[in-house]
Order: structure tokens, then C-alpha cells, then sequence
């Protein structure tokens, strides 16, 4: 099973290994720009009694609704990348349907959801999260890294989404908080407006939250400089715990 985009399955080598699954769609919009952005959220939602912590964050997106046009709207994301296996969850269209996720970049953005705790205290005892790290430029100063398996789905996306050749569908190979040797973490000043209207890959920090950017550092130093996942990961611990002004040196 490839992506649904448009209506069809879209197959890529790089999904090649990754689990693709089918879930049920959270409230749409009708998309009425062409895509050219994925924004990358963390969950930071706490595990419920039944089904992980991937049930969890859906049930808590799809009681969040927005008043749109008069229609009550829930949010929602187009893919989650689950923590275990690496799973991918499909909900919506990443075509079609615009979803509540990002505020102004809804219309361009396809959502996608690493499923992770984020916080320290509310991560599950019996989760794969088992890395928690100092970061200045995360909330509360204290972070629970992803774990790989996620993480490489997550580049996986990434890789094929900005490689996609079906109309309605043009997201570039950039990433939109690289400056220079630099990758803004947290909740960046410059993204807000400098990067508005710049397609690519962003974290949801960019967007005056606190999610996403660890996700980003490392999917940067897969694709864009070769590392292994092992040594991405190293290095993005590193630049994530040495932050200075906001900024991650790569």
C-alpha cells in the first residue's frame, strides 16, 4: 500500500520497507492551493489507558474543533509516524484534503505527526521513548528524543513527498529553517516572518509552537548530509544540546 495523493496510491522507493496503514479521516477541507510544504509536529499528548499513545494523540486532535465557515471543524494531520515499528497512519488525502494543523499554512501543508511524548513527565514508562536530553530551546528545557524507527519514517516521507510528480503536489528539497551552517529550533524568531510564504519542510515551532524541530535536525542531517541513522542521530543530540540563540550549528 503506497500514500493516497490525489485519489490513487502513490508508490516511492523510498516507503519501500515502511508500513503504510489506513485510518479513519479527520473533518477536511476542500484544498484549494497546490501543497508545497510538510510540517512536522511531535504529539506531546500523554498515554491513555487504551491503544498507545498513537490513539491517544488522535482522540485528542479530533476533539479540538474550529469554527470554519460556520462548520464545526476538528484538527487534524494527514499522516502519524508511530514509535514501535515505525509504522505510518494515514488519515486524509495529502492531495485533497486541507486539515486544522498549522493555521495560515493549512492550505499548502500536508501535517505530519511523530508520535512522542515530548515531555519528560508524562512520557509512558513502558514506551521505546528512552533518551531524555538538556535542550535550552525546548519547553520546560528538558526534551524526550523520538525514537529512530519514527524518525527514519519520517525521512522516508520527506524523501518522497519532495520527489512527488502528480499535480496539486510540489513540495522543494529545502529545508525552511536552514540558514547557513544553522537550523532554527524552537519557537525561531526570523520563521514567523521572514519563511512565511517559503515552501519545503518546516517544524511546527516555526509557527509560534514548541514542536517539531528535533524531528527536522535530524531528517537535515539524513538527507541533506549523507550521516547514517546512527550518526544522525548523534549529531543531532549533539547540536540539539549545545543550542545557542535559538540556533542548532551543524
Amino acid at each position: 500500500m503506497g500514500l493516497q495523493i490525489n485519489g490513487q496510491d502513490f508508490a516511492h522507493p523510498a516507503l519501500d520497507g515502511i508500513v503504510i496503514t489506513r485510518n479513519k479521516p479527520f473533518d477536511r477541507l476542500d484544498r484549494t492551493h497546490t501543497v508545497d510544504r510538510i510540517v512536522v509536529h511531535e504529539s506531546v499528548t500523554k498515554d491513555g489507558d487504551v491503544g498507545g499513545l498513537l490513539d491517544s494523540t488522535e482522540r485528542v486532535l479530533r476533539r479540538k474543533k474550529y469554527n470554519i465557515g460556520g462548520r464545526k471543524v476538528s484538527a487534524g494531520v494527514h499522516l502519524m509516524c508511530d514509535a514501535g515499528d515505525g509504522e505510518l497512519v494515514q488519515h486524509n488525502d495529502l492531495q485533497l484534503d486541507a486539515l486544522i494543523h498549522a493555521g495560515t499554512h493549512n492550505r499548502y501543508a500536508i501535517g505530519v505527526e511523530v508520535v512522542n511524548p515530548y515531555y519528560e513527565d508524562i512520557a509512558p514508562d513502558h514506551g521505546p521513548w528512552h533518551t531524555v536530553i538538556d535542550a535550552r530551546w525546548a519547553h520546560k528545557k528538558r526534551y524526550v528524543v523520538p525514537t529512530t524507527k519514527q524518525l527514519e519514517t519520517l525521512v522516508a516521507v520527506i524523501d518522497a513527498l519532495t520527489d512527488c510528480a502528480i499535480d496539486g503536489i510540489d513540495i522543494p528539497f529545502s529545508f525552511a529553517g536552514m540558514k547557513g551552517r544553522r537550523m532554527a529550533m524552537g519557537r525561531a524568531p526570523h520563521a514567523a516572518s521572514s519563511i512565511r510564504k517559503t515552501g519545503g519542510i518546516w517544524a511546527h515551532c516555526y509557527t509560534q509552537h514548541a514542536d517539531g524541530a528535533f524531528p527536522v535536525l535530524y531528517s537535515y542531517l539524513r538527507l541533506c548530509e549523507g550521516l547514517s541513522p546512527e550518526d544522525a542521530m548523534r549529531s543531532a543530540i549533539y547540536a540539539a544540546e549545545t543550542v545557542r540563540g535559538g540556533w542548532a550549528t551543524l
